[in-house]
């Protein structure tokens, strides 16, 4: 019986295959000639059949001549091409990868061709002109305008000498970029130090170092050196000296190189139309115009200064309490650039006590399986394990359906164990786009989730980090949001709006891996199977929000600096970015007027003015988090199944902002992410600081659950409670239960949020005006917070046991409902021919004697409703 449902299994995944998936994801057959010969007959065919596209008539252009036959074309080209780039991650031939990558780069560069292809350009002109776009769907005209968009943005519109100017310019720019990236990483500049100078720094480090005849440590300003000697040393004299050296490595190479780069881009976007290069990057971005970007870049930005200027003190009393230690002299009270990592370094350190390797034995590798359960039972999912081709034995393949329809919607891998040649890090990667082909026929998404997480043996347990958790979190939600994704066009899916959407999912999800609710369920350890005590959650707050307010204010300082930096009009460059520092963080600089070239280096090359998009998200994510997640549960299906439904499987005519706002009920808001940073600061390090540890209060915060207290756990750390299992029909991965040492669920779920005890906190934020179309942060009470819009499921106020419910339970409850209607109505049915009898029988007596039955009627109706189930059947 096994062998024949395992037989049938893989003819069920032949016939799925055959119709839906278009590429085997099998690499054993595939050599380094034959990928080279596949990707070459790739490029023929695609050549081949636009020449044919191309060469119609005008006046013959319609939607399934012209528009359906392009898009099929370039479906085609991209689920190819997507199985030839893959194996450069996960083939275990060393030769096969690196043909791979070969193969990424010229169909890289073909395509590029293609959309720059000034023929399909005129023909997509004239077709926009003459077809009825009344026929088109939103889908269908997003797609056509997304193809326009791409010809304008590159010039394809121009005559003909100013589009060769473009691309002209294209090609400077991206020279000068790489001479600017080699001369940061090449010109390093080796900096002496002697023995004293370098005290703090670990000595096993020290031994590996070059030493010259004076017994000197030669060091360079790579990264590893820079940061030791920023980071450990204890003699500010030479974090300075390093500081300088570092910033300063290649400033009069890279200078003059990035002047030309803005005075190319400039003349760049000049020729194409627009007024700057912000302007140019903000038109396919979040917010959309440049005025908007600014509002929230700036707002963000003062609003975080109260946080960092509280915390700037903290900072300036532990760099004065650690020189009157180590005897410093002189002794400097104010706080330098070059001081930061190393006060940085000693803060964590006094604020965080465990070592990560604490956590890791509270995470074996079964936490995996831990996470899909939770996730489909957060999203209303459903994962099936299935046998299909794969690239390894190690991997597993899942199909993807929704819970309550069993509608497919598509498939990934998981390939998690660490093997020769694959890809560090834990990535997702979209093997196959959601299209249908030229012959109807439906093709369903598919991804896959890569990482090299560690091998379990007979004696050595496989345990994770919690940084892999927070990994495997993020990819694994990417790989859901790409299968849950509608979309008939795969430009779309992988459009700049999507990735938008792709950014503020990772980082919503990365959010669970730091709630208790959620690590409270997922944890177990390697051996006794509990889940995280009480104190080692709280170790994990500290670790999230320790300098939390330094490195946020900092981030949006260089989306700031990055906006304005390519919204100058000029030709020169007239801002740099110690003068920010000076003025939004307060840090003077030195009486050379120090250029902080490093950061100025990072941004201008990968910024763009496009770095306030990554902050955008984090407020958003923020903002869904703890107005929609928390507001009961975050293991909460309804939730869950709303935010699939009004964020991921959106019409993609809806922008992000636009999904984001339907999901909330609102206009995204700034209070969550400025509250969280602010409340915990206040609440979680503040009692360290003053040497109260052992005090706590009710107010201290959650990891995840940062903008609302909670209550301190009564119990034991290691008591137990069995987590709710709502899904009891999903597949479970494996057979352990997971428990909560919070208590039940019945108090998880009737915890209500109470701001009342940071009012105090609130005042001390800033009431600057708000960015683009949010409101001031106003602060409301709990009962008013819960629901801010009519449209959002209304709850009582009784207290719920089961925020999740069970699907035995609603069916059991519509039974018994069902039941008691029915007996209802043989009920009323007995009732009146007892009536009629009664009546019938009473006419044959005396008036008296009918009266003196009266009551004895009323007496028969009475027990008849309350009497027992078996007599009122009978």
């Amino acid at each position: 019986v096994l062998f024949f449902m395992a037989q049938l299994n893989k003819d069920k995944w032949k016939e799925l295959s055959k119709e839906h998936i278009s590429e085997t994801w099998s690499f054993d057959s595939l050599t380094p000639e034959c990928m080279m010969a596949r990707a070459r007959k790739l490029i023929d065919s695609t050549a081949h059949n636009l020449d044919k596209l191309l060469s119609r008539r005008y006046g013959s252009l319609d939607f399934c001549t012209f528009l359906k036959a392009f898009m099929n074309i370039e479906n085609n080209f991209i689920t190819k091409r997507a199985y030839l780039e893959f194996a450069q991650y996960v083939a275990e031939e060393e030769d096969l990868r690196a043909i791979s990558r070969v193969v990424s780069n010229m169909l890289r560069e073909f395509w590029h061709t293609v959309d720059s292809n000034t023929k399909l350009f005129d023909y997509l002109i004239y077709y926009k002109k003459r077809v009825d776009m009344e026929c088109l769907t939103g889908e269908m005209k997003l797609y056509l305008d997304n193809l326009l968009q791409i010809g304008y943005r590159q010039g394809l519109h121009l005559p003909k000498d100013k589009y060769e100017r473009v691309k002209e310019l294209d090609k400077e720019i991206e020279e000068l970029r790489r001479k600017i990236q080699l001369c940061a990483t090449v010109n390093e500049v080796g900096v002496e130090f002697t023995r004293k100078q370098l005290v703090g720094v670990d000595q096993a480090y020290l031994l590996g170092l070059q030493e010259n005849d004076d017994g000197n440590y030669l060091l360079s300003t790579n990264r590893t050196h820079y940061d030791q000697v920023a980071t450990f040393s204890d003699d500010p004299e030479s974090r300075r000296k390093m500081e300088e050296a570092y910033l300063m490595r290649c400033l009069t190479q890279t200078g003059p190189l990035m002047l030309d780069v803005m005075r190319l881009r400039h003349s760049k976007v000049n020729t194409l139309g627009y007024e700057t290069s912000a302007h140019y990057e903000s038109e396919q971005r979040v917010l959309g115009n440049l005025k908007d970007v600014n509002g929230f870049i700036k707002t963000t930005l003062e609003t975080l200064r109260v946080i960092w200027d509280k915390e700037k003190l903290r900072l300036v009393a532990l760099k004065e309490d650690e020189s009157t230690k180590l005897e410093v002299d002189p002794l400097d009270p104010q706080l330098r650039y070059w001081d930061l990592k190393y006060v940085l370094r000693l803060r964590y350190n006094r604020m965080v006590k465990m070592k990560k390797d604490s956590f890791s034995q509270y995470f074996p590798i079964s936490v995996t399986s831990n996470i899909l359960n939770l996730l489909q039972e957060v999203l209303c999912l459903k994962f099936k394990s299935i046998d299909g081709d794969k690239w390894s034995d190690s991997v597993t393949v899942y199909e993807v359906r929704d819970e309550n329809t069993n509608k497919l919607f598509g498939i990934f891998y998981l390939d998690l164990d660490i093997r020769t040649g694959k890809a560090l890090g834990t990535k997702m990667h979209a093997l196959q786009p959601s299209w249908t082909n030229c012959v109807g026929q439906r093709r369903y998404p598919i991804a896959a989730v890569v990482a090299n997480h560690a091998i379990e043996y007979p004696n050595t347990p496989a345990l994770l980090t919690h940084e892999e958790v927070v990994d495997f979190f993020r990819e694994t939600s990417l790989a859901l949001y790409w299968i849950c994704l509608r979309c008939s066009y795969p430009r779309l899916a992988l459009s700049d709006v999507q990735k938008e959407i792709r950014m503020a999912t990772a980082r919503l999800f990365e959010a669970f891996a730091w709630d208790d609710e959620v690590l409270s369920q997922i944890s177990q350890h390697h051996e006794t199977g509990m889940p995280l005590p009480v104190n080692l959650l709280e170790e994990l707050r500290r670790m999230r929000i320790v300098n939390c307010g330094y490195y946020m204010t900092l981030r949006t300082l260089h989306a700031l600096f990055d906006q304005e930096f390519h919204a100058i009009p000029q030709d020169t460059i007239d801002v740099t970015l110690d003068e920010y520092y000076e003025e939004y963080m307060g840090i003077p600089l030195n009486e050379d007027d120090l250029t902080i070239f490093g950061d100025t280096d990072e941004v201008f090359l990968k910024g763009g003015g496009q770095a306030y998009v990554s902050l955008w998200c984090d407020v958003v994510a923020d903002d869904m988090m703890f107005s929609q997640f928390k507001r009961i549960s975050v293991i909460n299906p309804d939730t869950g199944s709303r935010f699939r439904k009004y964020v991921w499987c959106q019409d993609l005519t809806f922008g992000v902002e636009e999904r984001v706002a339907k999901f909330l009920g609102r206009d995204p808001l700034i209070d969550a992410f400025v509250l969280a940073i602010n409340l915990n600061e206040e609440t979680v390090l503040r009692e360290d600081e003053i040497g109260s540890r052992n005090k706590r209060t009710s107010s201290r915060g959650s990891s995840g659950n940062r903008l609302y207290s909670e209550p301190d756990s009564t119990g034991p750390s290691d008591q137990r409670v069995p987590s709710v299992n709502r899904a009891s029909d999903l597949p479970q991965f494996n057979d352990r239960k997971i428990s909560n040492p919070h208590g039940s669920s019945e108090r998880r779920a009737s915890r209500t949020p109470d701001l009342s005890d940071h009012n105090t906190a609130d005042q001390r934020v800033s009431n600057s005006k708000q960015p683009f179309n949010l409101p001031e942060i106003t602060h409301t009470k709990a009962s008013d917070s819960v629901n801010r819009d009519s449209d959002l499921p209304q709850f009582n106020d009784r207290k719920i046991s089961d925020p999740q419910g069970s699907r035995e339970r609603r069916a059991s409850r519509e039974k018994q409902a069902s039941r008691e209607k029915r007996d209802s109505r043989e009920r009323r049915g007995s009732n009146q021919s007892e009536f009629s009898d009664q009546k019938t029988s009473s006419q044959r007596v005396s008036r008296s004697k009918r009266a003196s039955n009266t009551p004895d009627l009323s007496d028969a109706r009475t027990s008849n409703h309350h009497g027992s189930t078996s007599k009122r059947a009978l």
